[in-house]
């Protein structure tokens, strides 16, 4: 019986260049492809046949037309495929940095790519289901950026990874609520910034709303508006994301991966992991990293 390594997709080694901004092609699965994860987000398409889709959250059938926008480190794999075809495009952190940031604050991009998008994506993964028409749309995109692929049109694959998702941010309205303030506000993103870099810190809400100076009632009203959770949960569900992926990835202790996500006290993490995945930390190791064909 042969397992499945959980494996871990590197922008470097599958981008055209260094300075790839997107990532295309087209795959045809049948049985079940590896347990893995980006350091890139990646949209995938399902364009037709059947299958499975296994996340940290479980398992769900796939059918035509479906989307998921996955964010760096979400862990997700394809299961007992027939014929299942998907469109997969990836784009680098960098690029929502630089050209794409506006995004994170646009009404209708910020729900996939702004903040909020964690508080509303299970374990990194927002999952869509697009029209036929839409389907149809970004597979137009989808093939006008593979002609760009490796060439100098660095705006034109940009501008063609905007229109799909475009199509996806007006898919999305079906099924996420909206946030009640666009506007992106700096002190929520200094606290987010704060968090991403150092999950592992000890932090209280006192601390942060010294660094966001702001009140404390009033830093959690509109960081939850922006981020879906308040301050101390996006940090409890950004760890929990955190710990999953070490389970995967490597051969730690779970004591140890415990104490490098931040939670030092082994009931503790116990607790907040089970209350996060729904199983302890051992279960969900040997469930993930035993997945068998």
């Amino acid at each position: 019986m042969s397992r499945l390594a959980p494996m871990h997709y590197r922008r470097r080694i599958l981008f055209a260049s260094g300075d790839a901004p997107v990532m295309i092609r087209r795959a045809s699965i049948s049985g079940s492809d590896n347990p893995h994860d980006h350091d890139y987000f990646e949209i995938q398409i399902i364009e037709g046949g059947h299958g499975t889709h296994w996340t940290i959250q479980g398992h769900a059938p796939l059918h035509r037309g479906q989307a998921f926008l996955l964010r760096p480190g979400a862990w997700h794999a394809y299961r007992d495929c027939r014929g299942l075809r998907v469109f997969i495009c990836g784009f680098s952190q960098e690029l929502l940095g630089r050209e794409l940031q506006w995004c994170q604050s646009d009404p209708l991009l910020g729900r996939l790519l702004g903040p909020a998008a964690v508080g509303q994506g299970a374990g990194g993964i927002i999952t869509l289901q697009l029209p036929s028409a839409g389907l149809t749309y970004c597979r137009r995109q989808f093939a006008e950026m593979k002609k760009t692929e490796g060439a100098i049109a660095r705006s034109d694959q940009i501008g063609l990874l905007l229109l799909v998702l475009g199509e996806l941010g007006r898919a999305s309205a079906q099924v996420l609520q909206p946030s009640a303030t666009p506007t992106h506000h700096r002190a929520v993103a200094n606290v987010l910034k704060a968090l991403e870099q150092s999950p592992a810190r000890p932090w209280t809400l006192e601390e942060l709303a010294s660094l966001a100076c702001l009140e404390r009632s009033y830093l959690v009203r509109i960081f939850k508006t922006q981020a879906g959770l308040p301050p101390l949960a996006y940090l409890r569900r950004r760890r929990a994301d955190l710990a999953a992926s070490l389970l995967l990835k490597t051969n730690l202790p779970i004591s140890k991966v415990g104490n490098d996500v931040g939670w030092d006290d082994p009931n503790h993490f116990a607790r907040q992991f089970r209350l996060h995945f729904g199983l302890s930390a051992s279960a969900y190791r040997a469930r993930f990293r035993t997945l068998s064909r």
